[in-house]
């Protein structure tokens, strides 16, 4: 069935000659027993002149294509660079996803380390999973024996790959200059393998004045490896002072010091279940639910990358937590993109028949929770950059079938192409289609149309 035209049409797609020369072109590049680890877009140019892409638009359509096929690697992150060897690519990152003690044999070996410098760093990758950029460095050197400007790259797609996240440099004033280096300082959660901390500033139940927000995503079968990680690494954008652990994090709100935000892996028998937790006063619980909604946002962006898990989202009786009751209720999952009834003051816990108050049940409706108006399509297909609305889409969470889809039907008009791929989240998302999903996809960092995200949050809601 998945090779019959009729029921897959894109699958007989035609494509251009040139695409096809370009393609060889890269192959040939490949086999070369010097091939560098890239190619700059200029270069890239002229070998696609000689296969009659002439201009950067056209040839940025075969870069794109060739990429989804897996021939090379080009990410619009990264527009100015192509990978012609995508395994050779991922060889070098295997080289830092290593077992816990290979990485620690491997800078150890480092000669230019004094004793001191090398007992700090090791201190900081075995209690906290961190790496200077120096070390980093060292260790892409060694497998890659790249120049400088090569290594700044492979460091910048290492990040967008969600594999580390960059710690913020200690001002040079302030106190944590004391312990941290002027370095930049790479967190790599797959290494974390101490407990949770015995000084942790969470306790197990909420203060009398504060209110608890929990949502669950469960899983029947173990976790993806690597899930949680990335969850943690993406989830950071949103956080600030993290505090993590093998199976966990603490951190707060970045808007917010006073919302604190709990993570937590669990895994029991053959399940596990992937816990995001607020918490503040009454007056915060606007900035918890947020908070905890973009979370949770992010954790189903990843999901998308497997179709085939079954999740299931549930909201955990906040009433029953601050009872300290030893098996909570817990209510649907899909509240949390809906508006509470109106005139409705509270709710009955699903296990216990104890009130609760709606406020903690569903979030607080805003404007930017509001279904997205033809109006604000029209605008961000108009505004939005010609080479972003891919990368849009992804952030939005469509899928490559969806995008190349679109392309197709629409390759000669761009406006309608970005028109499109709104419509078409908009039919997937549902009531999560929202406008604050869409002005959180534009600020992605992959999209970064801080611009039209702005004006999208200024428009009225009619």
């Amino acid at each position: 069935m998945a090779c019959h035209g009729q029921y897959f049409p894109e699958l007989r797609r035609k494509l251009p000659r040139s695409w096809i020369i370009l393609e060889r072109l890269l192959s040939a590049k490949r086999d070369e027993a010097n091939c560098p680890l890239y190619i700059t877009l200029e270069n890239c140019m002229q070998m696609g002149k000689s296969a009659g892409l002439l201009t950067e638009s056209s040839l940025k359509n075969s870069l794109n294509y060739l990429h989804r096929t897996g021939a090379v690697l080009y990410y619009e992150a990264l527009p100015m660079f192509v990978f012609p060897n995508p395994t050779r690519l991922i060889d070098i990152f295997k080289a830092l996803l290593k077992d816990h003690a290979e990485m620690k044999a491997e800078y150890f070996k480092m000669s230019w380390l004094t004793a001191v410098g090398r007992q700090r760093i090791d201190d900081g990758f075995t209690h906290r999973a961190i790496l200077p950029h120096k070390v980093v460095s060292s260790l892409l050197k060694q497998h890659t024996g790249q120049s400088k400007e090569g290594l700044e790259l492979l460091l910048r797609v290492m990040l967008n790959f969600g594999i580390c996240h960059m710690l913020p440099v200690a001002e040079e004033n302030s106190l944590a200059r004391a312990y941290d280096t002027p370095d930049r300082m790479y967190h790599f959660p797959w290494y974390l393998r101490r407990l949770k901390p015995d000084d942790l500033q969470w306790s197990m139940y909420p203060e009398e004045d504060e209110e608890h927000i929990e949502v669950v995503c469960e899983m029947a079968t173990p976790s993806p490896w690597g899930l949680f990680e990335r969850w943690c690494v993406l989830s950071t954008r949103h956080l600030s002072y993290r505090q993590a652990w093998e199976n966990g994090m603490h951190a707060f709100s970045e808007t917010d010091m006073s919302v604190a935000i709990m993570m937590q892996h669990v895994q029991e028998g053959g399940a596990s279940s992937l816990h995001i937790a607020g918490r503040g006063t009454r007056d915060r619980l606007t900035t918890v639910w947020t908070t905890v909604k973009s979370i949770v946002s992010e954790l189903h962006t990843l999901l998308k990358e497997w179709p085939g898990l079954y999740t299931d989202s549930f909201i955990c009786c906040a009433h029953c937590v601050k009872m300290c009751t030893d098996n909570p209720g817990y209510f649907n999952g899909e509240l949390l993109y809906c508006t509470a009834p109106g005139g409705i003051q509270s709710l009955r816990c699903p296990r216990t028949s104890a009130s609760v108050d709606v406020s903690l049940v569903y979030p607080p409706s805003s404007p930017t929770d509001q279904p997205i108006s033809k109006e604000r399509v029209q605008l961000v297909s108009q505004k939005l950059s010609k080479t972003k609305w891919r990368p849009l889409g992804r952030a939005l969470g469509l899928e490559e079938g969806d995008i190349e889809a679109i392309e197709v039907r629409h390759s000669w008009d761009l406006n309608e192409m970005k028109y499109q791929m709104l419509k078409c989240w908009q039919r997937k998302a549902g009531q999560s289609g929202t406008v604050s999903a869409l002005i959180a996809a534009l600020r992605n960092t992959s999209v970064q149309e801080n611009g039209v995200a702005d004006e999208l949050e200024k428009m009225p809601i009619k």
